[in-house]
């Protein structure tokens, strides 16, 4: 796991010093503190900062192929690179070292932009070409692996992290306010946009070309074209425990210590599971608690799965004041704003788990693979809503919702039964109704907002899966948004954040593939989410763990904003120079922290949202 930076001068005017790019790429020391690398010519400038994880001797990048022609930068994992180099040295290629990383180049020289095809992993990487002054990169499937570019007449920059493309002094920081209502309404930015103008991101599946000035983006992965299944529940099960254990397998190679992340829910469970059986010791694991506040900790699940598998067990308890006494540097970290009250306990415990290993594998993607969120059970539930006769809901039902469910959860409801599933369902973080918009926004950016709706950045998702069932339709939008840009960025930036590698076995792109060739009933059925899943791994786990509700990454927010927390995110988002920013209409967001603290209704996931995106103002707008 590693941090690459890239500028490429399409005028050739001068050589960029090697001094420049150590600058540049010592930004990212966290995640590459092992080892630098920097190669310069009249034509490029690519630095590399190094976490060594297989091939600690000769893995070096930048590295070369034969007749130094090709040049790579490599962030991330190649799983299957052994299989990879015996295939091509069986065509006659021959290698210098034993990293993943020359199995790319060696794979570009052989097969040109189609070498992603044969790459299992997650990835990030730039191929310079001295002969044809050309530039490739490319990210895998999923999008594990960040990606930015910013370019101009003059030059192409790229690097892991925003804060690299920003240190070069080429780009201004400034805010793209097209995407603010974005952020509050989704909690992170659909891709290739982020909040920095004139920054974006490489999308996942894709690889870009950059000749003449130029730059060519050409999608290589189409999960959209992937067919759903007949096979019985029984072949799916079977099919289902044998990829998963191979995906698990791939992610244990490694030449430095490998832990899992337990947070006591399901799919960590399986995971640990799973690692267990292949190791012959004890797997290192990791959980996050909260002081006095037992009704949101996991603790106990986790310890029951840890004295199930026999790992050796690690925790750590977080208090309000830890909590937020990290978020600038959090969000330095992050780059992009993202509302997600995770991010936190997710870098904390990263720390604590650098303590003892250096990768850690966690459970991420089984959720939106398998039918995990109970948004998918709501959305259902609206939809039977929606087929009660109009006159009823409006004079009837509809004015009674937000009485019983508050202002915030009712008003949101409401708006969602009158809207097809294409606008109604944005992602399992879209929390901003059309009224709340509208108190919270001064008049002038409400209209601003207005114009720059996200739905069509949502609709060609839900285009490409027209013709599939409703739950699959909302789990591709979740793969292709809220998994990229809010779960996958999230991991990345808090695990590299402490220098530890994170490998995702449920998203193994094999793996993703065969999931969405399982029918949906047999993902939930009725209101049994992952059903398939619980299924195959009932005799596997503690039936505690099997039956237990889901809880996600609990986050006690509810609790402190309305107590330790009240007053201080008060006097941040009340300040003058907040409000200065003209976004918002003060008296309303008065209001919500003073329902907050009176516990009348909870407001804490906007306010959340509202604090982060000062915050980043401040770390990167107001430097």
């Amino acid at each position: 796991m590693c941090g690459i930076y890239g500028m490429f001068d399409f005028h050739h005017s001068h050589k960029i010093e090697r001094k420049q790019v150590k600058d540049v790429i010592d930004v990212m020391q966290h995640r590459g503190p092992d080892e630098d690398g920097i190669y310069t010519n009249a034509h490029i400038a690519l630095g590399h900062k190094r976490l060594s994880i297989i091939d600690l001797s000769t893995g070096k990048q930048p590295l070369f192929n034969e007749n130094q022609t090709l040049c790579i930068i490599f962030n991330g994992e190649i799983y299957n690179f052994k299989e990879i180099r015996r295939s091509l040295e069986a065509k006659g290629h021959r290698f210098r070292t034993n990293s993943d990383t020359e199995s790319i180049i060696h794979a570009y020289e052989e097969y040109g932009a189609d070498c992603v095809q044969h790459l299992r992993g997650m990835f990030a990487f730039a191929v310079w070409d001295a002969t044809a002054k050309r530039l490739f990169l490319a990210r895998d499937r999923l999008g594990k692996k960040p990606l930015y570019y910013y370019m101009d007449t003059e030059r192409f920059i790229f690097a892991s992290e925003v804060k690299s493309i920003l240190r070069t002094g080429c780009v201004k920081p400034e805010v793209n306010s097209k995407f603010v209502d974005e952020f509050l309404s989704l909690g992170y930015i659909i891709s290739p946009n982020t909040l920095f103008k004139n920054i974006k991101s490489l999308p996942p599946a894709c690889s870009m070309m950059v000749e003449n000035g130029q730059q060519f983006i050409k999608k290589y992965w189409f999960l959209d074209q992937v067919q759903v299944g007949d096979l019985s529940m029984p072949t799916y099960q079977e099919r289902l425990a044998r990829l998963l254990e191979d995906a698990v397998s791939y992610r244990m190679i490694s030449d430095v210590p490998v832990g899992a992340f337990l947070s006591g829910g399901i799919d960590s469970s399986i995971i640990v599971g799973l690692m267990s059986k292949l190791s012959d010791q004890p797997v290192k694991t990791f959980s996050v608690g909260y002081k006095d506040l037992d009704q949101v900790n996991e603790l106990e699940y986790a310890r029951l799965v840890s004295r199930h598998f026999n790992t050796e067990h690690y925790e750590i308890i977080l208090e309000p004041m830890d909590f937020y006494d990290a978020i600038p540097k959090m969000l330095w970290h992050l780059d992009e704003p993202i509302a997600d009250q995770a991010c936190i306990p997710l870098w904390r415990l990263s720390n604590e788990a650098r303590r003892y290993v250096t990768v850690i594998l966690s459970g991420e993607g089984s959720d939106e693979l398998f039918a995990g969120y109970p948004i998918y059970i709501l959305m259902k539930g609206i939809a039977g809503y929606r087929k009660i006769p109009e006159f009823l809901r409006s004079y009837f039902l509809d004015p009674l919702i937000p009485r019983v469910l508050g202002e915030r959860r009712g008003e949101k409801y409401v708006e969602w039964s009158r809207l097809p599933l294409s606008k109604r369902y944005l992602g399992d973080m879209a929390d901003l109704s059309s009224s709340l918009r509208k108190k919270l926004y001064s008049p002038e950016f409400y209209s601003f907002s207005r114009k720059n709706s996200l739905l069509n950045r949502v609709k060609r998702h839900y285009d490409a899966v027209a013709d599939s069932d409703m739950l699959s339709k909302m789990q591709y939008l979740d793969i292709k948004t809220w998994l990229v840009d809010n779960l996958l960025l999230k991991a990345d930036k808090m695990t590299m954040a402490a220098s530890i590698e994170l490998r995702c076995p449920f998203l193994d792109h094999v793996f993703v593939e065969f999931s969405r060739r399982i029918p949906s009933n047999f993902k939930l059925r009725w209101l049994a989410t992952k059903y398939i899943l619980k299924k195959t791994y009932q005799g596997f786990l503690p039936k505690e763990i099997i039956n237990r509700k889901k809880r996600g990454f609990p986050v006690p927010l509810k609790y402190w904003f309305k107590s330790d927390l009240n007053s201080v995110i008060a006097e941040i988002l009340l300040d003058s120079s907040t409000l200065s920013r003209g976004y918002f209409n003060p008296q309303f967001i008065q209001r919500a922290i003073e329902k907050q603290r009176k516990n009348e209704e909870d407001f804490s996931k906007l306010l959340w949202s509202l604090l982060i995106f000062e915050y980043w103002h401040k770390v990167f707008i107001d430097k």
